[in-house]
Parts: structure tokens; C-alpha cells; sequence
């Protein structure tokens, strides 16, 4: 499954400010982190998915300071410290 697609049209257009980049075996970089990010990752990793994908998340890069890009992020460490309290690297203009 891809976390860039949201078939679904109950929540506004397509978007593609969120994406995930996989570094290594159960670990992950996130490019960019939109406000809907941690709804469209729970998405396509339901239940408990989720919550492995969140303690493999190694780090997040933020392309550029547009709010589209970066208002997920307090919400994402947020659900990330419920699985983790490994430090994630924030690399960020």
C-alpha cells in the first residue's frame, strides 16, 4: 500500500504532501509531514500497523516552511511518543 494514495473522497482532493520513504527494514524516513499525515498513515497501516510504522520512524524531513508541509508534525510526535520514546531526527530548512 502507498501512504501517497487516498482513494478515498470523504476527506478533500488527493494529496501528495505526505510521503514515506523506507531506509531499511522497519525503519523509515517521512518526506514532508502535512497536517493530514498520521490520518493517512493510519489508513494504510490500521490498528497496530500503525503503531510499528510510528516506533520505526527514524526521521522527517521538511522540504520547505509552507504550512502544507509541516503542520502535522506535533501531531505526529505525539502518536509517536504512544509507541516510542526513541528521538526522531527532524531535518528541516
Amino acid at each position: 500500500a502507498d501512504p501517497c494514495d487516498d482513494d478515498d473522497d470523504d476527506d478533500g482532493p488527493p494529496s501528495n504532501d505526505e510521503s514515506s520513504f523506507p531506509l531499511a527494514a522497519g525503519r523509515g524516513l517521512l518526506l514532508d509531514c502535512g497536517e493530514g499525515a498520521v490520518g493517512q498513515l493510519a489508513r494504510v497501516y490500521p490498528g497496530a500497523a500503525l503503531g510499528r510504522v510510528l516506533r520505526g520512524l527514524a526521521g522527517v524531513w521538511i522540504s520547505h516552511p509552507h504550512a502544507d508541509h509541516h503542520l502535522g508534525l506535533p501531531r505526529l510526535l505525539v502518536e509517536r511518543r504512544r509507541h516510542t520514546a526513541e528521538p526522531v531526527v527532524l531535518i528541516a530548512p
